[in-house]
Protein backbone atom coordinates (compact mmCIF):
# COMPACT_ATOMS: atom_id res chain seq x y z
CA UNK A 1 0.00 0.00 0.00
CA UNK A 2 1.66 3.52 -1.12
CA UNK A 3 2.34 6.00 1.58
CA UNK A 4 -0.89 8.23 0.70
CA UNK A 5 -3.04 5.05 0.91
CA UNK A 6 -1.89 4.98 4.70
CA UNK A 7 -1.79 8.77 5.30
CA UNK A 8 -5.23 8.71 4.68
CA UNK A 9 -5.88 5.77 6.70
CA UNK A 10 -4.34 7.20 10.06
CA UNK A 11 -5.99 10.28 9.43
CA UNK A 12 -9.44 8.60 9.33
CA UNK A 13 -8.94 6.50 12.57
CA UNK A 14 -7.17 9.54 14.30
CA UNK A 15 -11.18 10.41 14.29
CA UNK A 16 -12.69 7.07 15.98
CA UNK A 17 -13.77 7.38 19.37
CA UNK A 18 -13.45 5.24 22.42
CA UNK A 19 -16.50 3.57 22.07
CA UNK A 20 -15.96 2.74 18.60
CA UNK A 21 -12.39 1.72 19.17
CA UNK A 22 -13.01 -1.72 20.79
CA UNK A 23 -15.24 -3.02 17.74
CA UNK A 24 -12.76 -1.87 15.58
CA UNK A 25 -9.52 -3.42 16.99
CA UNK A 26 -11.90 -6.54 16.95
CA UNK A 27 -12.82 -7.01 14.04
CA UNK A 28 -9.19 -5.98 12.95
CA UNK A 29 -7.59 -8.59 14.83
CA UNK A 30 -10.50 -11.15 14.01
CA UNK A 31 -9.83 -10.61 10.10
CA UNK A 32 -5.87 -10.73 10.34
CA UNK A 33 -6.14 -13.83 12.27
CA UNK A 34 -8.40 -15.51 9.15
CA UNK A 35 -5.78 -14.76 7.53
CA UNK A 36 -7.38 -12.85 4.31
CA UNK A 37 -3.77 -10.27 4.26
CA UNK A 38 -5.88 -7.42 2.49
CA UNK A 39 -5.74 -4.73 5.51
CA UNK A 40 -2.66 -3.07 7.01
CA UNK A 41 -3.10 -4.52 10.01
CA UNK A 42 -0.24 -3.17 11.93
CA UNK A 43 -0.90 0.50 10.69
CA UNK A 44 -4.54 0.13 12.11
CA UNK A 45 -3.56 -1.23 15.33
CA UNK A 46 -0.60 1.05 15.65
CA UNK A 47 -3.08 4.38 15.17
CA UNK A 48 -5.41 2.98 17.55
CA UNK A 49 -3.10 2.12 20.61
CA UNK A 50 -3.31 5.67 21.87
CA UNK A 51 -6.78 5.34 21.92
CA UNK A 52 -6.71 1.95 23.60
CA UNK A 53 -4.71 3.06 26.02
CA UNK A 54 -6.45 6.71 26.99
CA UNK A 55 -9.93 4.99 26.92
CA UNK A 56 -9.49 0.90 27.10
CA UNK A 57 -11.11 -1.28 24.24
CA UNK A 58 -12.46 -4.13 26.56
CA UNK A 59 -11.23 -7.60 26.20
CA UNK A 60 -8.91 -7.75 23.11
CA UNK A 61 -8.79 -10.74 20.96
CA UNK A 62 -6.34 -13.68 21.72
CA UNK A 63 -4.13 -13.54 18.95
CA UNK A 64 -1.14 -15.96 18.85
CA UNK A 65 1.13 -12.89 19.56
CA UNK A 66 -0.45 -12.01 22.65
CA UNK A 67 -1.12 -15.74 23.70
CA UNK A 68 2.82 -16.26 22.89
CA UNK A 69 4.05 -13.00 24.83
CA UNK A 70 1.55 -13.65 28.04
CA UNK A 71 4.49 -16.13 29.81
CA UNK A 72 6.57 -12.42 30.08
CA UNK A 73 3.93 -10.04 30.91
CA UNK A 74 5.11 -9.70 34.02
CA UNK A 75 8.28 -8.41 33.45
CA UNK A 76 7.17 -5.41 30.55
CA UNK A 77 7.61 -1.77 31.10
CA UNK A 78 6.70 0.83 28.78
CA UNK A 79 8.96 3.25 30.18
CA UNK A 80 12.46 3.87 28.84
CA UNK A 81 15.80 2.77 30.89
CA UNK A 82 19.19 4.39 31.72
CA UNK A 83 20.76 1.08 31.20
CA UNK A 84 21.08 -2.79 31.21
CA UNK A 85 18.52 -4.20 33.40
CA UNK A 86 18.41 -7.82 34.36
CA UNK A 87 14.58 -9.29 34.49
CA UNK A 88 13.04 -6.30 32.67
CA UNK A 89 11.92 -6.30 29.17
CA UNK A 90 10.68 -3.02 27.15
CA UNK A 91 7.14 -3.13 25.01
CA UNK A 92 8.46 -2.08 22.41
CA UNK A 93 11.30 -4.98 21.90
CA UNK A 94 8.40 -7.66 21.33
CA UNK A 95 7.79 -6.82 17.70
CA UNK A 96 11.36 -6.77 16.70
CA UNK A 97 11.51 -9.90 18.39
CA UNK A 98 8.32 -11.79 17.05
CA UNK A 99 9.36 -10.06 13.20
CA UNK A 100 13.11 -11.97 14.16
CA UNK A 101 11.23 -15.14 14.82
CA UNK A 102 8.66 -15.27 12.10
CA UNK A 103 11.28 -13.99 9.29
CA UNK A 104 14.57 -15.57 9.89
CA UNK A 105 15.14 -18.03 13.51
CA UNK A 106 12.18 -20.59 13.11
CA UNK A 107 10.48 -18.91 10.22
CA UNK A 108 9.03 -22.23 9.09
CA UNK A 109 7.85 -23.36 12.67
CA UNK A 110 6.96 -19.77 13.23
CA UNK A 111 3.95 -19.84 10.33
CA UNK A 112 3.11 -23.54 10.85
CA UNK A 113 2.57 -22.91 14.70
CA UNK A 114 0.77 -19.20 14.45
CA UNK A 115 -1.69 -20.98 11.69
CA UNK A 116 -2.13 -23.91 13.49
CA UNK A 117 -3.38 -21.09 16.51
CA UNK A 118 -5.45 -18.46 14.80
CA UNK A 119 -7.23 -21.65 13.22
CA UNK A 120 -7.82 -23.01 16.65
CA UNK A 121 -8.96 -20.04 18.00
CA UNK A 122 -11.47 -18.94 15.20
CA UNK A 123 -12.87 -22.42 15.32
CA UNK A 124 -13.51 -22.36 19.09
CA UNK A 125 -11.08 -25.22 20.14
CA UNK A 126 -9.79 -23.54 23.11
CA UNK A 127 -8.76 -26.87 24.86
CA UNK A 128 -6.08 -26.64 21.85
CA UNK A 129 -4.47 -23.64 22.31
CA UNK A 130 -2.59 -23.79 25.45
CA UNK A 131 -0.41 -26.46 24.46
CA UNK A 132 -0.01 -25.26 20.38
CA UNK A 133 1.24 -22.07 22.78
CA UNK A 134 3.47 -23.86 24.50
CA UNK A 135 5.08 -25.70 21.57
CA UNK A 136 5.56 -22.21 19.75
CA UNK A 137 7.35 -20.73 23.43
CA UNK A 138 9.64 -23.78 24.09
CA UNK A 139 10.96 -24.42 20.14
CA UNK A 140 10.95 -20.44 20.40
CA UNK A 141 12.88 -19.61 23.30
CA UNK A 142 15.67 -22.34 23.00
CA UNK A 143 16.69 -21.44 19.32
CA UNK A 144 16.62 -17.59 20.43
CA UNK A 145 19.00 -18.56 23.77
CA UNK A 146 21.52 -20.56 21.62
CA UNK A 147 21.95 -17.97 19.34
CA UNK A 148 21.86 -15.22 21.69
CA UNK A 149 24.47 -16.97 23.62
CA UNK A 150 26.77 -16.48 20.15
CA UNK A 151 26.16 -13.14 20.37
CA UNK A 152 27.11 -12.55 23.46
CA UNK A 153 30.57 -14.21 22.71
CA UNK A 154 31.50 -12.81 19.94
CA UNK A 155 32.26 -9.35 19.50
CA UNK A 156 31.99 -8.54 15.97
CA UNK A 157 28.37 -10.59 16.03
CA UNK A 158 27.01 -8.53 18.69
CA UNK A 159 27.95 -5.43 16.93
CA UNK A 160 26.21 -7.02 14.12
CA UNK A 161 23.37 -8.00 15.76
CA UNK A 162 22.98 -4.52 17.41
CA UNK A 163 23.20 -3.02 14.27
CA UNK A 164 20.23 -5.11 12.98
CA UNK A 165 17.81 -4.16 15.38
CA UNK A 166 19.11 -0.11 15.97
CA UNK A 167 19.32 -0.95 20.13
CA UNK A 168 21.71 -2.95 21.47
CA UNK A 169 18.59 -2.57 24.77
CA UNK A 170 17.02 -5.01 22.44
CA UNK A 171 19.88 -8.13 22.95
CA UNK A 172 18.96 -8.17 27.08
CA UNK A 173 14.97 -7.62 26.44
CA UNK A 174 15.57 -10.80 23.81
CA UNK A 175 17.45 -12.81 26.41
CA UNK A 176 14.85 -11.95 28.81
CA UNK A 177 11.78 -13.25 26.90
CA UNK A 178 13.70 -16.28 25.75
CA UNK A 179 14.67 -17.03 29.21
CA UNK A 180 11.00 -17.07 30.02
CA UNK A 181 10.03 -18.68 26.65
CA UNK A 182 11.71 -21.53 27.16
CA UNK A 183 10.55 -22.28 30.67
CA UNK A 184 7.71 -21.11 29.70
CA UNK A 185 5.60 -24.21 31.18
CA UNK A 186 6.69 -23.96 34.84
CA UNK A 187 5.83 -20.06 34.65
CA UNK A 188 2.40 -20.85 32.93
CA UNK A 189 1.56 -23.08 36.35
CA UNK A 190 3.40 -19.57 38.48
CA UNK A 191 0.32 -17.78 36.34
CA UNK A 192 -2.59 -20.36 37.20
CA UNK A 193 -1.75 -20.55 40.54
CA UNK A 194 -1.76 -16.84 41.09
CA UNK A 195 -3.76 -14.76 38.69
CA UNK A 196 -2.96 -11.08 38.52
CA UNK A 197 -3.37 -8.57 40.75
CA UNK A 198 -2.27 -10.35 43.72
CA UNK A 199 -3.21 -8.26 46.97
CA UNK A 200 -0.21 -10.56 48.87
CA UNK A 201 1.18 -13.56 49.17
CA UNK A 202 -0.10 -15.88 52.67
CA UNK A 203 1.47 -18.09 54.38
CA UNK A 204 -0.81 -20.81 52.69
CA UNK A 205 1.31 -19.68 49.38
CA UNK A 206 4.25 -20.44 50.31
CA UNK A 207 4.39 -24.37 49.46
CA UNK A 208 3.24 -23.69 46.10
CA UNK A 209 6.03 -20.81 45.71
CA UNK A 210 8.44 -22.85 46.88
CA UNK A 211 7.38 -25.87 44.71
CA UNK A 212 7.48 -23.48 41.49
CA UNK A 213 11.04 -22.04 42.44
CA UNK A 214 12.46 -25.69 43.02
CA UNK A 215 10.98 -26.80 39.79
CA UNK A 216 12.53 -23.94 37.99
CA UNK A 217 16.02 -24.75 39.47
CA UNK A 218 15.84 -28.21 38.91
CA UNK A 219 15.12 -28.11 34.70
CA UNK A 220 16.29 -24.47 34.49
CA UNK A 221 18.48 -23.25 37.05
CA UNK A 222 19.95 -20.19 34.87
CA UNK A 223 16.21 -18.98 34.95
CA UNK A 224 15.00 -19.09 38.60
CA UNK A 225 15.24 -14.89 38.90
CA UNK A 226 12.13 -15.33 36.15
CA UNK A 227 10.41 -16.95 39.48
CA UNK A 228 10.47 -14.14 42.02
CA UNK A 229 10.17 -11.32 38.96
CA UNK A 230 6.95 -12.66 37.95
CA UNK A 231 6.06 -13.14 41.50
CA UNK A 232 6.94 -9.77 42.50
CA UNK A 233 5.12 -8.15 38.80
CA UNK A 234 1.55 -9.91 40.15
CA UNK A 235 1.66 -8.03 43.11
CA UNK A 236 -0.08 -4.81 43.72
CA UNK A 237 2.50 -3.27 45.52
CA UNK A 238 5.76 -4.57 44.26
CA UNK A 239 8.14 -4.21 47.49
CA UNK A 240 5.58 -6.72 49.56
CA UNK A 241 7.69 -9.14 47.84
CA UNK A 242 10.61 -9.06 50.50
CA UNK A 243 8.61 -10.35 53.07
CA UNK A 244 7.31 -13.39 51.13
CA UNK A 245 11.07 -13.65 50.53
CA UNK A 246 12.14 -13.45 54.39
CA UNK A 247 9.85 -16.22 54.59
CA UNK A 248 10.65 -18.74 52.66
CA UNK A 249 14.26 -18.00 53.36
CA UNK A 250 13.90 -18.46 57.13
CA UNK A 251 16.17 -21.40 57.57
CA UNK A 252 19.72 -20.59 56.25
CA UNK A 253 20.74 -23.91 55.78
CA UNK A 254 17.44 -24.83 53.68
CA UNK A 255 18.81 -21.50 51.40
CA UNK A 256 15.28 -21.85 49.22
CA UNK A 257 15.95 -18.33 47.42
CA UNK A 258 19.56 -17.62 46.16
CA UNK A 259 21.29 -14.39 46.76
CA UNK A 260 21.29 -13.50 43.49
CA UNK A 261 17.94 -14.13 42.87
CA UNK A 262 17.06 -11.86 45.60
CA UNK A 263 19.61 -9.39 44.34
CA UNK A 264 18.28 -8.72 41.23
CA UNK A 265 14.82 -8.55 42.18
CA UNK A 266 16.03 -5.72 44.86
CA UNK A 267 17.60 -4.06 42.20
CA UNK A 268 14.68 -3.49 40.13
CA UNK A 269 12.59 -2.39 42.54
CA UNK A 270 15.53 0.14 43.81
CA UNK A 271 15.87 1.08 39.60
CA UNK A 272 11.77 1.47 39.25
CA UNK A 273 12.03 3.72 42.37
CA UNK A 274 14.15 6.27 40.42
CA UNK A 275 12.08 5.81 37.37
CA UNK A 276 9.25 7.08 39.47
CA UNK A 277 11.26 9.73 41.01
CA UNK A 278 11.89 11.19 37.62
CA UNK A 279 8.71 12.33 37.47
CA UNK A 280 9.40 14.94 39.85
CA UNK A 281 12.82 15.61 37.96
CA UNK A 282 10.63 17.01 35.19
CA UNK A 283 8.10 18.49 36.75
CA UNK A 284 6.86 21.41 35.21
CA UNK A 285 4.80 23.98 38.12
CA UNK A 286 3.14 25.97 35.62
CA UNK A 287 1.55 23.23 33.84
CA UNK A 288 1.03 20.96 36.73
CA UNK A 289 -1.33 18.40 37.13
CA UNK A 290 -2.56 18.45 40.37
CA UNK A 291 -3.93 14.77 40.57
CA UNK A 292 -1.29 13.14 39.03
CA UNK A 293 1.58 14.74 41.21
CA UNK A 294 -0.74 13.58 44.32
CA UNK A 295 -1.04 10.46 42.80
CA UNK A 296 2.75 10.40 42.30
CA UNK A 297 3.98 11.23 45.42
CA UNK A 298 1.85 9.03 47.74
CA UNK A 299 2.95 6.14 45.58
CA UNK A 300 6.58 7.17 45.45
CA UNK A 301 6.32 7.33 49.84
CA UNK A 302 4.50 4.14 49.92
CA UNK A 303 7.27 2.16 47.93
CA UNK A 304 10.31 3.67 49.55
CA UNK A 305 8.83 3.05 53.04
CA UNK A 306 8.09 -0.89 51.43
CA UNK A 307 11.36 -1.12 50.68
CA UNK A 308 12.89 0.42 53.34
CA UNK A 309 10.87 -2.20 55.77
CA UNK A 310 12.26 -4.67 53.25
CA UNK A 311 16.04 -3.72 52.95
CA UNK A 312 15.87 -4.02 57.40
CA UNK A 313 14.92 -7.92 56.59
CA UNK A 314 17.61 -8.10 53.76
CA UNK A 315 20.45 -5.15 54.18
CA UNK A 316 22.00 -3.63 50.98
CA UNK A 317 23.86 -0.38 51.73
CA UNK A 318 24.32 0.75 48.25
CA UNK A 319 20.46 0.16 47.55
CA UNK A 320 19.31 1.68 50.91
CA UNK A 321 22.08 4.69 49.53
CA UNK A 322 20.25 4.87 46.16
CA UNK A 323 16.48 5.09 47.98
CA UNK A 324 17.88 8.01 50.20
CA UNK A 325 19.52 9.74 47.12
CA UNK A 326 15.53 9.46 45.37
CA UNK A 327 14.37 10.55 48.56
CA UNK A 328 16.10 14.19 48.59
CA UNK A 329 15.58 14.80 45.45
CA UNK A 330 12.05 14.54 45.64
CA UNK A 331 12.17 16.22 48.50
CA UNK A 332 14.24 18.83 46.78
CA UNK A 333 11.78 19.28 44.03
CA UNK A 334 8.45 19.38 46.38
CA UNK A 335 10.21 21.93 49.02
CA UNK A 336 10.91 24.36 45.35
CA UNK A 337 7.23 23.87 44.71
CA UNK A 338 5.84 24.52 48.25
CA UNK A 339 8.05 28.35 47.31
CA UNK A 340 5.96 28.85 44.22
CA UNK A 341 2.85 27.50 45.56
CA UNK A 342 1.68 30.15 47.26
CA UNK A 343 1.98 32.80 44.42
CA UNK A 344 0.28 30.39 42.12
CA UNK A 345 -2.79 29.71 44.29
CA UNK A 346 -3.41 33.79 43.84
CA UNK A 347 -3.31 34.42 39.93
CA UNK A 348 -6.86 33.74 40.45
CA UNK A 349 -7.11 37.02 42.42
CA UNK A 350 -5.98 40.32 40.63
CA UNK A 351 -4.63 43.13 41.57
CA UNK A 352 -4.69 47.19 40.44
CA UNK A 353 -0.89 47.80 39.80
CA UNK A 354 0.66 49.95 42.34
CA UNK A 355 3.49 51.19 43.57
CA UNK A 356 2.24 50.72 46.88
CA UNK A 357 3.01 47.34 49.45
CA UNK A 358 -0.41 47.27 50.15
CA UNK A 359 -2.56 45.03 48.35
CA UNK A 360 -5.18 46.56 46.07
CA UNK A 361 -7.54 43.91 44.82
CA UNK A 362 -9.27 44.39 41.13
CA UNK A 363 -12.68 44.30 40.84
CA UNK A 364 -13.33 45.65 37.79
CA UNK A 365 -14.10 42.35 36.22
CA UNK A 366 -15.89 39.09 37.81
CA UNK A 367 -13.85 36.37 38.63
CA UNK A 368 -12.23 33.80 35.79
CA UNK A 369 -13.85 30.55 36.51
CA UNK A 370 -10.86 28.57 35.31
CA UNK A 371 -8.24 30.41 37.33
CA UNK A 372 -10.52 30.42 40.65
CA UNK A 373 -10.77 26.05 40.04
CA UNK A 374 -7.36 26.24 39.51
CA UNK A 375 -6.77 28.17 42.69
CA UNK A 376 -8.93 25.70 44.71
CA UNK A 377 -6.98 22.46 42.67
CA UNK A 378 -3.50 23.64 44.10
CA UNK A 379 -5.06 24.55 47.10
CA UNK A 380 -6.38 21.08 47.85
CA UNK A 381 -3.20 19.88 46.87
CA UNK A 382 -1.20 21.83 49.25
CA UNK A 383 -3.05 20.31 52.48
CA UNK A 384 -2.53 17.24 50.62
CA UNK A 385 0.98 17.50 50.37
CA UNK A 386 1.28 17.94 54.19
CA UNK A 387 1.16 14.27 54.86
CA UNK A 388 3.96 13.40 52.59
CA UNK A 389 6.12 16.39 54.00
CA UNK A 390 8.00 13.91 56.73
CA UNK A 391 8.50 11.38 54.39
CA UNK A 392 10.33 13.47 51.36
CA UNK A 393 12.04 15.51 53.82
CA UNK A 394 10.59 19.02 53.47
CA UNK A 395 8.65 19.96 56.82
CA UNK A 396 10.58 22.74 57.34
CA UNK A 397 9.49 24.16 53.87
CA UNK A 398 5.54 23.18 54.23
CA UNK A 399 6.06 24.97 57.27
CA UNK A 400 7.29 27.85 55.82
CA UNK A 401 4.92 28.00 52.88
CA UNK A 402 2.16 27.53 55.04
CA UNK A 403 3.68 30.97 57.08
CA UNK A 404 3.54 32.48 53.31
CA UNK A 405 -0.25 31.49 52.71
CA UNK A 406 -1.53 32.29 55.92
CA UNK A 407 0.18 35.73 56.07
CA UNK A 408 -0.86 36.74 52.04
CA UNK A 409 -4.49 35.54 52.93
CA UNK A 410 -4.31 37.91 55.91
CA UNK A 411 -2.91 41.02 53.77
CA UNK A 412 -5.48 39.92 50.93
CA UNK A 413 -8.64 39.68 53.40
CA UNK A 414 -7.59 43.44 54.54
CA UNK A 415 -7.28 44.57 51.49
CA UNK A 416 -10.61 43.18 50.74
CA UNK A 417 -12.38 44.43 53.51
CA UNK A 418 -10.89 48.32 52.58
CA UNK A 419 -11.26 48.00 48.96
CA UNK A 420 -15.30 46.40 49.19
CA UNK A 421 -16.23 49.86 50.59
CA UNK A 422 -15.02 51.98 48.51
CA UNK A 423 -15.08 50.69 45.11
CA UNK A 424 -18.02 51.89 42.88
CA UNK A 425 -21.46 50.47 43.04
CA UNK A 426 -20.96 48.24 39.79
CA UNK A 427 -17.49 46.72 40.70
CA UNK A 428 -18.97 45.64 44.30
CA UNK A 429 -20.83 42.99 42.64
CA UNK A 430 -17.95 41.67 41.36
CA UNK A 431 -16.18 42.33 44.83
CA UNK A 432 -18.72 39.88 46.78
CA UNK A 433 -17.97 36.97 43.93
CA UNK A 434 -14.23 37.92 44.65
CA UNK A 435 -14.56 37.33 48.62
CA UNK A 436 -16.98 34.51 48.20
CA UNK A 437 -14.11 32.72 45.98
CA UNK A 438 -10.90 33.81 48.68
CA UNK A 439 -13.14 32.77 51.52
CA UNK A 440 -13.86 29.02 49.71
CA UNK A 441 -10.17 28.31 49.49
CA UNK A 442 -9.17 30.03 53.05
CA UNK A 443 -11.31 27.01 54.41
CA UNK A 444 -9.39 24.27 52.27
CA UNK A 445 -6.20 25.86 53.69
CA UNK A 446 -6.98 27.55 56.64
CA UNK A 447 -10.58 26.21 57.82
CA UNK A 448 -13.98 27.32 58.43
CA UNK A 449 -13.52 30.02 61.35
CA UNK A 450 -11.14 31.83 58.51
CA UNK A 451 -13.48 31.58 56.10
CA UNK A 452 -16.63 32.18 57.34
CA UNK A 453 -14.40 35.46 58.87
CA UNK A 454 -13.65 36.71 55.49
CA UNK A 455 -17.19 35.83 54.34
CA UNK A 456 -18.06 38.20 56.99
CA UNK A 457 -16.42 40.90 54.95
CA UNK A 458 -18.74 40.87 51.90
CA UNK A 459 -21.72 41.06 54.76
CA UNK A 460 -20.27 44.45 55.59
CA UNK A 461 -19.53 45.58 52.07
CA UNK A 462 -23.37 44.66 51.12
CA UNK A 463 -24.58 46.95 54.57
CA UNK A 464 -22.34 49.84 53.33
CA UNK A 465 -23.63 49.62 49.54
CA UNK A 466 -27.84 49.92 52.00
Amino acid sequence: MDRDKLSRIQTLLAQVNGEQVAQLVTAVEIDRLSGSGELPYETILDTLRPIIREKGAGTRVATPQRLFCSVFEDLLQAVPRAGKQEGRIQRDSISPFWDWLRTDLIAEVHQQKVQEISDSILAGEDNKIPNLVLELQKHAGAAALKVLKGVRSDEEKYKAFATRFENPGFITDFEGMSACLESADILDKLHKAFPRPVKSFTASDLPEIEKIYHEMLEKHPEHTWSVLLSLTGRLIHPWEIFATLTAMSTDPEENVISDEDIAIVGLQLVTDTEVVASYFDELDASNLDAAEFIESLDFLVRMIAGLERGFKLRPNKEWAERLETAKLRVGEVVANLLKDLPEMIFEAFPQVPSDAETRVPDFSSQPKPGLVDRSRVLSRMFVEIAKFTVSVGCTDGYFAATKVLRRTFEEYKSALSAQIGVCTEGNRSNGREFIECFASLAEEILGAEDAASIRSIGQVGSASAA
